[in-house]
């Protein structure tokens, strides 16, 4: 699960989390030479909002303050 939070001006907005599942690549779409773990991007985004900061957390240990994350 991915949770951010967003902080404007000392005031904490409600905390917005997603699920994230990753299925592996079924056997008949790999090409022959695509590695079993290759997968696309995964784009987790909020809201701009002027002068906000954002605090994200994650499975392993993630963290980041960036508005888009592109794992």
């Amino acid at each position: 699960m991915y949770s951010v939070s967003v902080t404007v001006g000392g005031c904490n907005g409600p905390i917005g989390t997603t699920s994230v599942t990753i299925n592996p690549i079924p056997l008949a779409q790999r090409q022959p030479i695509t590695p079993p773990f290759v997968r696309p991007n995964l784009n987790l985004f909020s809201n701009l909002v002027a002068g906000a900061t954002y605090s994200w957390t994650g499975p392993s240990a993630f963290t980041s303050t960036l508005q888009i994350q592109v794992l």
